[in-house]
């Protein structure tokens, strides 16, 4: 018993040290769509966008080089007046992710109800600066 127990704690240690899988939902291409930009195409590091075009989830970034993810973040919704999550065929929301040229920052503009805007730091992907704007 003591053995099993062993193996089993062993077990869930390396799964923790091991690489991290991206988790995002599937792209579907009609309630999620999946992009993505080359950030460095020496260190295989490629930066995944995920959002719903029809809802107002915000979105999902993921920087990775090769199988190894760097950093995860989630990019708020910029939500509508007086409501909470909002999903409906007549709405749209378009993203638009930009990498300045000296490769330090990443914008981010969610469109929609509101417009956002966010700064996050490509090496890390904290979040820099957050503007909403009706």
């Amino acid at each position: 018993m003591k053995t099993i127990l062993f193996f089993l704690c062993m077990f869930c240690l390396l799964r923790k040290a091991g690489a991290k899988q991206p988790t995002l939902s599937p792209v579907d291409g009609i309630f999620v769509k999946g992009e993505f930009i080359d950030v460095d195409l020496a260190t295989n590091k490629r930066l995944y966008i995920r959002y719903s075009p029809i809802s107002d989830h915000g979105a999902r970034l993921e920087l990775m080089a090769g199988p190894h993810v760097i950093w995860r973040a989630y990019v708020a919704p910029p939500g509508f007046s007086g409501s909470g999550i909002h999903i409906s065929s007549s709405f749209s929301e378009v993203v638009a992710v930009e990498i300045e040229p000296d490769k330090s920052k990443l914008d981010v503009t969610i469109t929609g109800s509101r417009v956002l805007h966010e700064v996050r730091s490509l090496k890390t992907g904290k979040l820099l600066s957050r503007k909403v704007k009706e």
